[in-house]
């Protein structure tokens, strides 16, 4: 049960990574680029805003942007900040 005291600290955490997919299914996670993005209120839309970076993608790779729970760099962290 999530109670809502206005602490920061006490909002969701995800966390955007973008990957390059090969043909082949393996996975490589561009410039080890993960942001972490507070969500201040769960029940409202939100923007999810990634650093700038620049990534050649070979014929035949694809782009995959993920939304997680969880990243082990920032394991244990519950004061990150956006």
């Amino acid at each position: 049960r999530a109670q809502n005291s206005g602490d920061a600290s006490d909002k969701l955490v995800l966390f955007a990574k973008v990957y390059d997919v090969a043909p082949d299914g393996s996975r490589k996670l561009v410039n080890r680029l993960v942001s972490p993005v507070r969500v201040p209120d769960v029940t409202r839309p939100f923007t999810v805003e990634l650093p700038g970076i620049v990534h050649r993608y070979e014929k035949g790779h694809r782009l995959e942007f993920v939304i997680a729970a969880s990243d082990t760099a920032y394991f244990g962290n519950r004061g990150v900040k956006p």
